[in-house]
């Protein structure tokens, strides 16, 4: 057996950053792998309990005093082994220094993701969920968000964040540039099937697609060539979903400095999703029965600024992809 541990509006917003400790950790899950003739078995978690709520003798956070001593007990034990060893001078005499510089700056040893992950669900559950019980038992039964919104991976954008939105708001996807794939059931299958479940099951009552400034997968689809070749294995093929926002801000902005091309396509980009939603059928019909509106957004986080648009594309049910690209002046 083996075990393994296992827009129109303006609005301001300011961020701060919470300090850390470095705690000392222990093993706090394990797993069970025990293969068979035949197959293996998938591994069991034997303690299934998250980090953060794991018991007092698992996680005990060390002072800086008590982190002291302990580089001062390793300090005298390498200086007698010194003494004792002639030969061992130089090893031990460079562990001396490392464990020395590490004293005199304990917050360079690193960040540690487990007691950043712990205070953040303890603040979580003391500030939020406890003060709020009703809000909790409710979303217990379910959901029923108003919203499904796109928005980027990039972590200065949280959506919840910058919209002060709460739990049950909003059926949220997030990618690389918010991206938001044409119909397709055979490729782009995760967000197709985010989109089917938002409209047809949870309902939602509009659809959100929030671009920001300096996003990275702007700046690629501006940069890659597209000539055949390939530097990435996922990025250029992902980001060229917005390929028409790119050609239209090049055609009408063609001299603007890389920057100022890169915030048009990232609001162009926008419009480009809004209509790649309506190769859709389910949407296409949520429009045409008025249950579902479609909003652009975006977010400057540099300024401090966001601004909210919509499209009126005038739909009716026979509505086609190439309609849409004639509404969104893209070439096919």
């Amino acid at each position: 057996m083996s075990t393994a541990s296992i827009n129109a509006s303006c609005l301001t917003s300011s961020v701060s950053t919470p300090t850390t400790t470095k705690p000392t950790l222990r093993p706090c899950v394990v797993a069970s792998f025990n293969p068979s003739s035949s197959s293996p078995s998938p591994p069991r978690l034997i303690r299934n309990q998250p980090v953060f709520a794991a018991p007092a003798p698992i996680i005990n956070p060390t002072s800086n005093e008590d982190m002291g001593k302990n580089y001062e007990e390793a300090i005298a034990g390498l200086e007698k082994l010194l003494s004792a060893k002639a030969d061992l001078k130089t090893v031990a005499a460079s562990k001396v220094e490392q464990i020395t510089a590490q004293l005199q700056t304990p917050d360079s040893t690193g960040f540690d993701p487990v007691e950043r992950i712990k205070k953040g669900f303890v603040h979580f559950k003391k500030e939020k969920y406890d003060t709020n019980p009703a809000l909790y038992s409710e979303l217990a039964k379910g959901q029923s968000p108003k919203f499904m919104i796109f928005a980027c991976s990039d972590s200065r954008v949280c959506p919840s964040h910058v919209l002060d939105i709460q739990p049950g708001e909003a059926f949220v996807v997030r990618n690389v540039a918010n991206m938001v794939p044409p119909y397709d059931q055979t490729k782009y299958g995760g967000v197709g099937a985010a989109i089917e479940y938002a409209v047809l099951h949870l309902k939602v009552s509009y659809i959100v697609v929030i671009g920001h400034s300096a996003c990275g997968g702007i700046k690629g689809l501006l940069s890659f060539a597209y000539d055949g070749t390939s530097s990435t294995d996922f990025i250029e093929d992902w980001v060229k979903i917005a390929l028409p926002a790119k050609a239209k801000v090049k055609s009408d902005h063609g001299g603007a400095e890389f920057n100022q091309l890169c915030a048009y396509c990232e609001k162009e980009a926008v419009n480009v999703h809004l209509g790649n939603l309506l190769s859709y059928p389910f949407v296409r019909e949520g429009l045409v029965n008025k249950t579902l509106g479609l909003k652009g957004g975006y977010y400057d986080f540099i300024n401090g600024k966001f601004e909210l648009w919509e499209l009126d594309f005038g739909l009716n049910p026979s509505f086609s992809v190439k309609d849409v690209a004639t509404i969104l002046h893209w070439k096919l």
